[in-house]
């Protein structure tokens, strides 16, 4: 039987380095040799704009990023989806982050 494992992460709005709010959650299904991935966003001021996708893998004392596509921004909610092969480093044995990453922040 493939392994299996399913988690719920939520990602937070982040500001000049200091946690803003809550910005919507990713959930994350590993089964075998796929992982599905979901992350959903609530309002946002960059409607319109895309924004890129990565998963972030802590290992041996390194940050290693593997870009996996692009979300488009809308004004009330945006929905990202994909299914990936799980040919990048496996997330089981290792510490695992996902990071929609922004445009830069018009405030600033």
């Amino acid at each position: 039987m493939p392994q299996f494992k399913r988690f719920v992460a939520y990602l937070y709005y982040y500001e000049n380095d200091t946690k803003e709010y809550l910005a919507g959650f990713a959930r994350v299904e590993m089964r075998g040799d796929i992982c599905r991935l979901e992350i959903h966003l609530k309002g946002t001021e960059y409607a319109g704009q895309e924004g890129k996708v990565s998963l972030f893998i802590r290992r041996e004392g390194k940050i290693l990023a593997f870009p996996v596509g692009n979300m488009r921004l809308m004004s009330q909610s945006s929905d990202y989806s994909a299914i990936l092969p799980w040919s990048l480093p496996t997330a089981c044995e290792t510490s695992f982050l996902i990071i929609p990453l922004f445009p830069p922040s018009r405030h600033g």
